[in-house]
């Protein structure tokens, strides 16, 4: 028992290893710095919704993990730019959310979560079929 134990200990210190090492690898950021940033972002969002004025009839505004959204209309899809404090990120692109006609923000019951396109941000990450897939 205690070498299983000892061999997933090192299992995830090596995986935490490579992790790390792709992180800072090309220059950027650690893995670490990426979440502090987050974090400092989520600390951000909370205090300047905290300060806004509740409104019935908008989607609420709020951190979604990622993105600190503004209130969004009912039946309107609300678009922003993709964070600049995502290293990986596409930052020409936009995430996208959609308000309901009922003031929420469009749910999706399979994840258990709210609806949002980040497909544009991640397009700097996927390959490019025009690129040879670089």
């Amino acid at each position: 028992m205690p070498k299983c134990l000892l061999w997933n200990f090192a299992e995830v210190l090596l995986c935490w290893t490579f992790v790390e090492a792709q992180g800072s690898s090309d220059g950027g950021i650690t893995v670490q710095e990426q979440m502090y940033l987050l974090y400092d972002v989520k600390l951000e969002c909370h205090q300047n919704v905290s300060l806004q004025d509740p409104t019935d009839d908008l989607c609420p505004p709020g951190w979604d993990g990622l993105i600190c959204w503004p209130r969004g209309s009912p039946g309107a899809v609300t678009k922003v730019q993709c964070p600049r404090y995502v290293y990986d990120f596409n930052h020409n692109g936009h995430a996208y959310r959609k308000c309901d006609i009922n003031g929420s923000w469009v749910f999706v019951e399979s994840l258990n979560r709210t609806w949002t396109n980040y497909s544009d941000c991640l397009r700097f990450l996927q390959p490019n079929n025009h690129e040879g897939g670089k």
